[in-house]
């Protein structure tokens, strides 16, 4: 059988994809809130997050999108399941997730579309970033703040010294040492930290998922128009 150099090139980018894979060490939470219409302000978009990382990468995704996966296969594996699900949140899961390596300066958008995950790479995000001089205590870490402008928003962030992660929430990275909380000046969009957790089991991976296709925009486009 013969297979079309596209299809052999996409195979050889999910392999290199799968060979990525290396262990977390730790995960951190956040509250991610965003206002979505600026003539209501009081009103936002919320979501729990969720950074999973070691030295050379961070997988930012919903952590409430998870849950709920977790919770309809449970329903749905129940001896009692009849056809209707039962499903409370009051969260909105984002379809997106963000795997950031730093060692090969490379970041890959996984978008969810129904039951397919997608792997898009997009170009690395950097951002200049002025330590400033203001201190103060997060979740029991000794926290320095630091400013950055970053896709059209100035964005303060706080970071700790104490936990040695280079990176942070979204797309947001580069300081020395983990960002637990960052929001831009008007308040429009913020990731308050909301707890950090020490990862020992060696099966969590900073990875793509492992049924990621590897795809464009374009085509995740397409493919969500058509459901």
């Amino acid at each position: 059988m013969k297979y079309s150099l596209p299809f052999l090139l996409s195979l050889a980018t999910q392999l290199l994809f799968a060979q990525e894979r290396t262990p977390a060490i730790a995960k951190v939470h956040y509250e991610f809130k965003h206002v979505n219409d600026s003539t209501q302000r009081d009103q936002f978009i919320r979501d729990e997050t969720v950074v999973y990382l070691n030295q050379q990468a961070s997988y930012y995704t919903s952590y409430s999108s998870k849950r709920m996966q977790d919770e309809v296969k449970k329903q749905m594996e129940g001896p009692s399941f009849d056809g209707t699900l039962n499903i409370t949140t009051r969260s909105t899961p984002s379809s997106s997730s963000y795997l950031l390596d730093a060692n090969q300066n490379k970041m890959t958008e996984v978008v969810s579309v129904a039951s397919d995950n997608f792997a898009i790479p997009q170009a690395y995000p950097t951002q200049d970033w002025e330590i400033l001089g203001d201190r103060k205590e997060i979740g029991g870490y000794n926290c320095q703040n630091a400013k950055t402008t970053f896709k059209g928003r100035t964005y303060i962030a706080w970071f700790t010294t104490e936990l040695p992660f280079s990176y942070g929430p979204w797309k947001l990275h580069g300081l020395p040492g983990l960002i637990l909380d960052a929001r831009d000046t008007k308040n429009e969009v913020i990731f308050a930290y909301a707890g950090f957790d020490k990862i020992e089991d060696g099966k969590t991976s900073v990875a793509l998922p492992q049924n990621a296709i590897v795809s464009t925009a374009e085509e995740v486009k397409k493919n969500s128009g058509s459901l």
